[in-house]
């Protein structure tokens, strides 16, 4: 047995010489993984054989680059959390910036939204984002693959959120015309040059959540010209976009017919929303 103030430092430097981010706070997250327990004040907290057995597997994992998120099986997204696993696209902070523009925007609407769809919703954040905001609207997730679902039907429980596993480049005939008030999407958006340069942590997410085609400008394509009949005057879209495109999806958004369109930053200064108004 031994305690955690003499493994600390050395996974701290295992993590690190393998290329791991912010190793200290992943030692921190390893040892809550195995004990249950936050690592804060608990140096001289003592592991079991098993505990340290299981802690050196899960090191050896995470070195290979599997995401410290599947290991935890579930993470935190605003003020809530989902479960994740192989097969759906891990939340990012990123995506808050999406979320928290939609709600923004929701809240201009001239009418309360009655109305919201979430397409490529892989675990339902968004969705879940957009029906803590307006309780009283229909919010429907859409997704296309049957792994992601299994999590988007799981995440879905405590939620009235409707799940719809469909195709996002069909789905829109099953909506009426004028019929939506917000719409929010973080597609697939890598290229393929992006694809084959994929760091390690990523290959182990769906390539399904990741590729947007040749340009990584596939699903903004279709999105913005075949769902914009779908939006009520007034309606809303807004995409999570990679930190390159914006003038791309800027212009397919003016292309297809909104009246005004425009973009935001995330956290680190990149370009991560196009939004757009009807």
């Amino acid at each position: 047995m031994v305690k955690w103030q003499d493994v600390r430092q050395n996974l701290i430097v295992k993590l690190e010489e393998n290329g791991i981010q912010d190793a200290v706070l992943e030692a921190d997250l390893l040892f809550e993984l195995i004990t249950k327990t936050k690592a804060i004040r608990q140096r001289d907290y003592i592991f079991t054989d098993e505990q340290e057995s299981n802690l050196q597997l899960f090191l050896e994992r995470r070195i290979a680059g599997y995401p410290i998120q599947y290991l935890f099986e579930e993470w935190q997204f605003l003020d809530f959390s989902v479960q994740v696993g192989p097969g759906v696209l891990i939340p990012r902070q990123d995506t808050e910036i999406v979320c928290e523009k939609a709600i923004f925007l929701g809240n201009k609407l001239e009418n309360a939204p009655e109305n919201i769809i979430d397409l490529c919703s892989g675990s339902g954040v968004i969705a879940i984002a957009m029906e803590k905001a307006f309780p009283i609207a229909n919010v429907a997730a859409v997704e296309k693959e049957e792994d992601a679902f299994f999590y988007l039907k799981k995440n879905m429980q405590k939620y009235k959120v409707v799940v719809k596993q469909a195709d996002v480049f069909f789905y829109q005939e099953e909506l009426g015309r004028e019929t939506i008030d917000i719409i929010v999407s973080n597609p697939p958006y890598l290229t393929a040059e992006d694809m084959e340069n994929l760091q390690k942590e990523l290959t182990y997410e769906p390539a399904e959540a990741l590729f947007g085609g040749e340009d990584g400008l596939l699903f903004y394509k279709h999105i913005t010209g075949a769902y914009f009949p779908c939006l009520k005057k007034g309606g809303v879209l807004v995409f999570e976009i990679g930190n390159t495109q914006k003038e791309a999806v800027v212009s397919l958004c003016e292309q297809a017919g909104f009246d005004e369109v425009g973009s935001e930053k995330d956290y680190s200064g990149n370009d991560r929303c196009v939004w757009a108004i009807k």
